[in-house]
């Protein structure tokens, strides 16, 4: 039995500018993804919340929750096109708003939150 002359595997040549490149892309696409992400997380607070509510507090926070839900999913499908839309700034921007949700004691605190959310994500999809 012979053996074979071991060769190392060979790495593929890439351009240092084209990697450069992709690697910028990949981390301001991580900007998008996080902004998904936390905008997903926030919708989903606020219907949390309103599921847990009473009726009379389900009637107060259904129109600005529903608001919220309708901008995020403008914001998302705009987020996961190709290119980059939200900055670091935008994303500081957004989890400051889910704190403010998931510190919201009362009822109308939660429909002040979901109306800067509707808001905010409404005009990171007009971008």
């Amino acid at each position: 039995m012979t053996r074979g002359k071991k060769t190392a595997a060979k790495k593929p040549a890439t351009k240092k500018t084209g990697a450069t490149g992709r690697r910028a892309a990949a981390a301001a696409n991580d900007t998008d993804l996080a902004m998904v992400e936390t905008a997903s997380s926030a919708v989903t607070e606020i219907d949390r919340r309103y599921r847990k509510a009473t009726i009379n507090d389900q009637i107060k926070l259904k129109p600005k929750r529903d608001e919220a839900f309708a901008a995020y999913s403008l914001a998302r499908l705009k987020l996961l096109e190709a290119g980059t839309i939200s900055t670091d700034h935008d994303l500081a921007d957004m989890l400051a708003l889910k704190a403010e949700i998931d510190r919201a004691a009362i009822t109308q605190d939660l429909i002040i939150a979901a109306a800067r959310v509707a808001i905010f994500l409404a005009k990171l999809a007009a971008k």
